[in-house]
């Protein structure tokens, strides 16, 4: 069986003539390496450029989120806010559960 000549890739090859014509967009890209026999598509090109440029800016981007304030530990005074919200929120639904009236009754 005959063996098949080694050839560049097409994204390769893509480089390559981006390399050399900087210029050039991906529709003439695409013309010119149909020319020398590579069956190309403007969309294959723009595809292959577009990764390259992802993965040149890797090593620029810049680190997460900066860290923010740090959650509360509660604390005495988390505590209190915490436990009058909690009596209000008992109140309130006393109120709905058993009636307006009859909680100003037992008041």
């Amino acid at each position: 069986m005959a063996k098949k000549a080694i050839r560049e890739s097409k994204s390769a090859a893509i480089r390559a003539y981006k390399e050399n014509n900087p210029a050039a967009g991906p529709t003439a890209i695409a013309e010119a390496l149909s020319k020398e026999g590579m069956k190309v598509t403007p969309a294959f090109v723009s595809t292959v450029l577009s990764n390259a440029r992802r993965k040149s800016r890797r090593g620029k981007r810049k680190a997460g989120r900066k860290p923010g304030r740090p959650a509360s530990t509660g604390g005495e005074r988390g505590l209190v806010i915490g436990a009058a919200a909690f009596a209000t929120t008992r109140c309130v639904g006393a109120i709905v559960y058993i009636g307006a009236s009859m909680y100003r009754e037992l008041g």
